[in-house]
């Protein structure tokens, strides 16, 4: 979350699927990004559920993971999700993951995630390669 608010974004916080879910009942987002593995509720559970409330149809979803196998991408893409955050990864990666995914911070602007367990290397998306790192 510190990188995130530090690049501008407004960000909530959820200890779980459970918590997340709830909080996007009452609350509108730019952008979702869940953990995999959480106590309570699954990642992939919460996609599925986000995906079932109309307002969240076409919000950008960013599942991080440990694991980059093509069965764990699947079941991601499979309930609603946009893209995934191979964990670890570096800083200046997701901020280009989530300005890819269209969620940009000013004025007139929401720039809101719900954040869910991050840590710290590899990014992609399920339409496409990784951006490249900084300066490379």
């Amino acid at each position: 979350s510190f990188t995130l608010k530090g690049a501008g974004h407004e960000v909530l916080e959820a200890g779980d699927g459970v918590e997340a879910l709830t909080l996007l009942k009452t609350r509108s987002v730019d952008l979702v990004i869940t953990d995999v593995n959480m106590p309570n509720m699954d990642g992939i559970t919460l996609t599925r559920n986000i995906r079932g409330l109309p307002s969240f149809a076409r919000t950008p979803i960013l599942l991080l993971t440990t694991e980059s196998s093509p069965e764990k991408k699947a079941a991601g893409k499979a309930a609603g999700a946009t893209g995934w955050i191979v964990k670890p990864f570096q800083q200046e990666q997701l901020l280009a993951v989530v300005g890819k995914v269209g969620c940009r911070t000013g004025k007139g602007q929401r720039g809101v995630g719900i954040l869910l367990g991050l840590a710290h290397d590899a990014v992609g998306s399920f339409e496409g390669p990784s951006p490249p790192a900084p300066g490379r």
